[in-house]
């Protein structure tokens, strides 16, 4: 298993930065950078986000990188949002609508708190 370079992870400043991390650095099966083929869109419907968290994503979607094994019990996810800064409320209401609970749709992937990963990409990142 590779170990964690914590200077390496401070000097990313970009989603192709951590994605050379992410291979280069920690040996994850990252082969292609194209965002479609390495990641699942989630529409704001879909996570039941209100008006201002859908507001405050680009294209008003949170993408997700495809497992990298079968039966993985962690998501990571990528949210980029329209400006330059992080908006908590937003985060709250993606995890709300990624974890179990009785008022989302039970035919969608769930994950348990602990094992969520939200990457914040910012408009000047």
């Amino acid at each position: 298993m590779a170990k964690v370079n914590f200077e390496s992870i401070q000097s990313v400043r970009s989603l192709q930065q951590l994605l050379d991390y992410l291979r280069d650095g920690l040996d994850w099966p990252i082969e292609s950078y194209d965002l479609d083929e390495l990641t699942f869109e989630w529409r704001a419907n879909k996570l039941n986000l209100g008006e201002t968290g859908t507001r405050h994503l680009a294209d008003g979607i949170v993408r997700q990188l495809r497992p990298l094994k079968t039966g993985q019990p962690w998501g990571i996810f990528i949210v980029e949002f329209t400006d330059d800064a992080v908006h908590r409320g937003a985060l709250r209401e993606i995890l709300r609508g990624l974890v179990f609970n009785r008022r989302r749709d039970p035919s969608l992937p769930a994950w348990q708190h602990d094992n969520l990963l939200f990457v914040c990409i910012t408009k000047n990142c």
